[in-house]
């Protein structure tokens, strides 16, 4: 080998060397950014000292994180340097040294950054773990650099008001949700508050579709009753404050009447023979798959405290009220004019339970653990299942588990058994007679 082809060959090696190196600090990085305090100190305080050493880093995050930032750097600059002088060897034309540069930008992107990226988010553990010892020599390395650049960038940071503890934020939504199942398991939080902060963070992910008042219990009024017959309905045994008020059916809902606005009404009027439809406000509706985060805030803009939900054809869902959203952080919230409900969910035995058929089917999935489809009501699995509504008795099964219809009202199905079979019970699903 002639020497301008072994200088060639260097050259070239050290630059399949930069992108390598390039590719392993981009990907230790995004692993490392990655990583769950939780699971470090659940390791350290089980002796393993490899993660007590990563739990100090993530506790002055500032230091791992910019050596990982030079070490890329410098890796890209000679990485480009050198690439730029190989071409050189086989050609001075400068458009095709530009051209040939600007060549070797995509591959830079690719395999020195999306590919490591992508590959560290999902083995971040292993990959952090199997690679520290090169972490520490490279911390080793870089530490007077690392120093000088933590002194130089200090000025400016407090300038901007930030520090270098902020490069990595305190947790992140796992990490809280790991800890509070941490602590639920040990006895350090009781099952409430465990609850509480779960829906807190699922606040967010909720359908309204899933909290609404279904169309089928809502209590409405026609815009053609009085507001005499209206007052009276209203101050029944559950006490309303508002109610919806429709046209000829409920799925033209045209607006929402408040027993204020019914009283007054009367004393001006001095009689209680006008109908309701005078009465009424502006309704507002949306749409069944809206988050309830969404939901609430649209409540709070417009000062309206009860929505109807319509699906995409403009048909009544449902209606949803402030209390049934705060209801899904804190829980059921009475006052005196609730009747005491039955419990939505009632074990009969390790692999039985009866329920409202209201309930989620994720509710089931938890109680019974099972994976069926948690996208509707025990009602609409069954309904859906059958294709036409049950008769009392009768027993439908999907996968392992036998559904059955205890309690029927005409077509709508109140309470279901529901069974999860084991591999000795396999009984026939019950027909309609």
């Amino acid at each position: 080998m002639d020497p301008d082809s072994s200088r060639i060959f260097i050259i070239g090696s050290v630059i399949v060397v930069c992108l390598l190196v390039s590719a392993f600090v981009t990907a230790y990085e995004a692993a490392f950014a990655g990583l769950s305090r939780v699971r470090l100190q659940k390791r350290t305080d089980e002796g393993d000292k490899r993660s007590a050493y990563l739990l100090k880093l993530m506790n002055q995050p500032h230091k791992t994180l910019l050596a990982l930032m030079i070490s890329d750097w410098l890796a890209d600059i000679q990485f480009v340097v050198l690439f730029t002088y190989l071409i050189f060897q086989f050609t001075h034309h400068w458009l095709s040294v530009v051209g040939l540069t600007l060549l070797a930008t995509p591959v830079l992107l690719l395999v020195g950054e999306i590919l490591p990226r992508t590959i560290a988010h999902r083995y971040r553990e292993h990959f952090v773990y199997a690679w520290l010892p090169l972490l520490q020599i490279l911390m080793l390395l870089l530490s007077p650099l690392v120093s000088f650049m933590s002194w130089a960038a200090r000025p400016l940071l407090d300038a901007s008001g930030a520090r270098f503890g902020q490069m990595m934020p305190d947790f992140t939504e796992e990490e809280i949700l790991q800890m509070v199942n941490l602590g639920g398991n040990t006895g350090m939080l009781d099952k409430e508050e465990s609850e509480l902060v779960h829906s807190a963070f699922n606040f967010n992910n909720t359908p309204a579709s899933a909290v609404l008042t279904p169309r089928v219990d809502m209590l409405c009024i026609e815009d053609s009753m009085t507001i005499d017959e209206a007052l009276e309905l209203m101050a029944g045994d559950e006490g309303y404050s508002r109610l919806p008020v429709y046209h000829d059916n409920i799925d033209q809902i045209i607006g929402i009447v408040h027993t204020k606005d019914l009283l007054r009404a009367r004393l001006r009027e001095n009689s209680g023979e006008m109908a309701v439809g005078k009465c009424v406000r502006k309704a507002h509706h949306i749409h069944e798959f809206q988050p309830i985060n969404t939901v609430l805030k649209l409540m709070q803009s417009k000062g309206m405290p009860m929505f109807i939900v319509t699906d995409e054809y403009g048909g009544t869902v449902g209606l949803v009220t402030i209390e049934d959203l705060i209801e899904e952080i804190v829980g059921e919230i009475r006052d005196e004019y609730d009747e005491e409900e039955q419990p939505q969910l009632v074990e009969i035995d390790a692999h039985t339970i009866l329920v409202d058929a209201r309930l989620s089917v994720e509710d089931v999935n938890d109680a019974l653990d099972l994976e069926l489809p948690n996208s509707q009501s025990v009602a609409g699995l069954v309904f859906n299942t059958l294709g036409e509504a049950p008769v009392v008795g009768q027993s439908v099964k999907i996968d392992n588990v036998l559904f059955t219809a205890e309690v029927m009202d005409g077509i709508r199905i109140i309470k279901v058994r529901i069974q999860k079979l084991t591999e000795q019970e396999t009984p026939e699903p019950v027909s309609k007679a």
